[in-house]
């Protein structure tokens, strides 16, 4: 496995990062899609349609965005109807005034709504027809009909505190979290995707980099094995070429190691079987343009970054939660008022025509008041929420000097790996004329085998170190996408511009 696909592990990375270090931003059209091969786009979208993490998000995401329709639906009125009946017969100890027996049916209809701001109004009609044979009792049976209008209203706890706009103020926060977290878990699965893209295209490089230096090392055995029949070379050139042939042997195993590490790595990105076939693969360009400003990406890792954005509102979500609960502490002292008419008649038709007339009204109102004395379970839920507050304080200032290092980590090493980058496209063309020169200078008899099959392998592990110096600056762009948060913005400007 290629050194930077290791330095990274499982270190989650942001989506936008992903496009924008692996040089969609310079790549050619031809790179990003070539011929019945696999792109960077169809393992990223491939990547994220089948991860779990990503789907899971995605079911978070939904449920937080039915907690507040949740809240709201508690307002829908509500509709109740009773009846019921009973039939007493029972022992009596004065019959002439209680009656010999009592019988009873009633219905009760109501209709109720919760408000918003803890209120409960409810409409309601009673009627109940009693038979008692009693002989205070003037009328029998009677139709005893109900109708009026309730309403209580908690002032300090819910109209004052308005604990309402603290559970919807904090569930719009979860979902705005629940989305940044959904962000985050697709830019991760993308970008393990694409780094195991990567790797599997470096490792492949480099196998043809010792498969060309093998070839050339059997190419020279074979020149000196033809010159020691005619005593044209000494034992020891042949030897030497036999053991460098023997080493890019072992480098090429290694290679092939690697190569088969790499592209397990990718089917697991990509969920797919262990055997799958890997088809060919294109390495975008090197952004060539220098990268931003420390100040440039730290803002845009401010404002940009998933994982922070999403702890940015579960502050503001258990802040909103704190402040439920310090509402609990408080008293509470309610109003409630009623209105109520009714009708009394032998005839049910009668007491609801009297009940509906509103000539027997019952108006009442008045003030309830309560006090919790010990309030230990209140004060108990308070400091756990404030504890809780602050844990998450603590966790945004941690990501935030995440984010100050990991932009100025990747801008360093942008850097270094451009400049090194450059550094050895110079020097391959140095190894390069200096083996032209010692070819020359051997076939005059003026230089060694051994002078011959070191300078080969200077040019290939020049390359190899060139293809290494590119990874580590795509891998670069990659950690300022992820510190910067801007992978998704980018990846849409470079899909129009190639429509």
């Amino acid at each position: 496995m290629p050194n930077f696909f290791l330095g990274f592990g499982r270190q989650p990375l942001k989506i936008l990062s992903l496009v924008f270090t692996l040089g969609f931003l310079a790549a050619p059209e031809s790179l990003l899609a070539g011929p019945a091969g696999l792109s960077l786009v169809d393992v990223i979208s491939e990547a994220v349609a089948n991860s779990p993490a990503v789907a899971r998000a995605m079911q978070e995401y939904a449920l937080a965005s039915l907690e507040e329709p949740g809240f709201l639906a508690l307002t829908d009125p509500v509709f109740s109807a009773s009846l019921s009946g009973a039939d007493d017969r029972g022992p009596r100890t004065a019959p002439i005034i209680e009656g010999e027996y009592a019988k009873s049916t009633s219905l009760d209809l109501a209709l109720t709504r919760q408000w918003l701001t803890g209120g409960q109004a409810s409409f309601f009609f009673n009627t109940q027809k009693t038979d008692s044979p009693s002989y205070f009792r003037t009328i029998n049976p009677t139709m005893d009909s109900e109708l009026g209008f309730k309403f209580n209203q908690p002032l300090m706890r819910y109209f004052q505190g308005r604990p309402d706009i603290a559970k919807r103020e904090g569930a719009r926060s979860g979902v705005k979290a629940a989305e940044a977290r959904l962000r985050r878990a697709q830019e991760e699965a993308a970008v393990q995707a694409a780094f195991a893209y990567v790797a599997t295209i470096i490792a492949r490089e480099q196998q043809k980099t010792h498969r060309a230096a093998l070839e050339d090392s059997k190419q020279l055995r074979d020149t000196y094995a033809q010159k020691r029949r005619y005593g044209l070379s000494e034992e020891s050139d042949l030897l030497q070429a036999e053991a460098s042939v023997k080493t890019q042997e072992a480098e090429l195993l290694l290679a092939q190691w690697q190569i088969d590490r790499s592209e397990n790595l990718l089917r697991a990105a990509l969920y797919w079987p262990h055997q799958e076939p890997i088809s060919e693969l294109y390495l975008p360009k090197n952004p060539e343009r220098a990268p931003p400003d420390f100040k440039t990406a730290l803002s845009a890792a401010l404002n940009n970054r998933g994982d922070l954005v999403a702890i940015r509102h579960e502050v503001e979500r258990s802040g909103w939660f704190e402040r439920l609960e310090k509402l609990q502490t408080l008293p509470e002292l309610s109003a409630f008022v009623a209105y109520t008419s009714g009708g009394l008649n032998e005839k049910i038709f009668n007491a609801w025509k009297e009940s509906l007339g509103l000539s027997r009204r019952v108006l009442s109102g008045g003030f309830e008041f309560q006090l919790s004395l010990g309030q230990k379970q209140e004060s108990l839920r308070r400091e756990q929420a404030h504890r809780q507050l602050e844990a998450l304080k603590a966790d945004l200032r941690r990501v935030e000097a995440s984010c100050r290092q990991d932009a100025a980590d990747a801008i360093e090493q942008i850097t270094i790996a451009q400049q090194r980058r450059k550094t050895y496209e110079e020097l391959l063309t140095i190894e390069e004329r200096k083996l032209a020169a010692a070819q020359e200078n051997f076939n005059r008899g003026r230089a060694t085998t051994d002078l011959l099959i070191r300078f080969q392998g200077d040019i290939h592990r020049t390359k190899s170190n060139l293809i290494q110096a590119q990874a580590d600056d795509l891998i670069g762009w990659a950690k300022l996408g992820l510190a910067t948060g801007t992978l998704l913005e980018t990846l849409q400007e470079i899909s129009q511009s190639h429509d």
